[in-house]
């Protein structure tokens, strides 16, 4: 059926993002494409009408748009006004010529798993969340380092002091794992990687398993004081407590985005790391 209604999300304070925003709406509309933008209506309900979203900011605003799609099958085009950006693949260069292959229907989409979260205390849910890149279980500023069990598929693995625990998908390797050093795992693989943040045991490395396995994270006990948190994808903060279970699986859901025409993952990669360089 093509391409007829376009959502732009929009993150206005980075620079010029209005000003791409009011052009591309113009080129769009030239072409009789409807455009809806989250200016005038709410983030949450563009999935529902358009065909295509179209992300202007950085990997922070495409996560947000993450939580929002995944119960659609809408592609996402991630165009980066912002710094690294490893998801919001294509730049401001690239994005007229990409998008008028994508109206041609020239466009390939990359399925990206995403993590579900529950947190529970003493059996009752207290909380459903959704990660398209990583949960973390971590300290307070004000904490001591911190004591974290772990078990996977209900086999106790073991006790973690460390600063916190980093649950990514393999999009998410190359994000909060990465800085704590944690592998670069390649997107399509359905793997699950679990990093620990400074620990205080040298032979404590990340581990990569399965994405079917479920994943438990608690706080062990005599750890009762410490100020420990639940972060999902860097912008859902939740306080947890010593008698809260943190259960991590595979998503049911996945987002579907479209990345840069010109440039494999490895090319990104090379770009963004600065791979080769002395």
């Amino acid at each position: 059926m093509g391409i007829r209604k376009v959502g732009i999300v929009v993150n206005p304070k980075k620079n010029d993002a209005i000003k791409v925003l009011r052009t591309l709406t113009g080129w769009l509309e030239a072409r009789k494409i409807e455009v809806i933008n989250d200016l005038s209506i709410p983030r949450d309900r563009i999935p529902s009408l358009v065909d295509l979203i179209i992300v202007l900011g950085g990997d922070g605003t495409l996560l947000n748009v993450a939580r929002f799609v995944r119960k659609r099958a809408v592609p996402v085009l991630g165009v980066n006004l912002g710094g690294l950006g490893f998801l919001t693949e294509v730049t401001i260069a690239e994005l007229y010529g990409s998008l008028k292959e994508i109206l041609k229907g020239n466009y390939k989409i990359s399925e990206r798993a995403m993590l579900k979260t529950t947190v529970t205390k003493r059996g009752r849910v207290m909380g459903e969340y959704f990660a398209l890149n990583d949960i973390v279980v971590a300290k307070g500023a004000l904490s001591r380092i911190v004591t974290l069990r772990l078990l996977i598929d209900g086999e106790f693995i073991t006790s973690y002091m460390c600063d916190g625990l980093i649950v990514s998908t393999s999009t998410g390797s190359t994000a909060h794992s990465l800085s704590a050093g944690g592998p670069i795992v390649y997107p399509a693989l359905d793997a699950t990687v679990i990093t620990p943040i400074c620990p205080h045991t040298l032979s404590n490395r990340p581990l990569i398993i399965d994405n079917k396995s479920r994943i438990g994270i608690s706080i062990a006990k005599g750890n009762e004081s410490q100020e420990v948190a639940l972060t999902v994808d860097g912008q859902v903060g939740l306080k947890l407590e010593s008698d809260d279970a943190v259960d991590v699986v595979k998503s049911p859901y996945k987002v579907r985005l479209i990345g840069s025409a010109g440039r494999s993952y490895f090319q990104i990669l090379r770009e963004k790391l600065g791979w080769g360089g002395r």
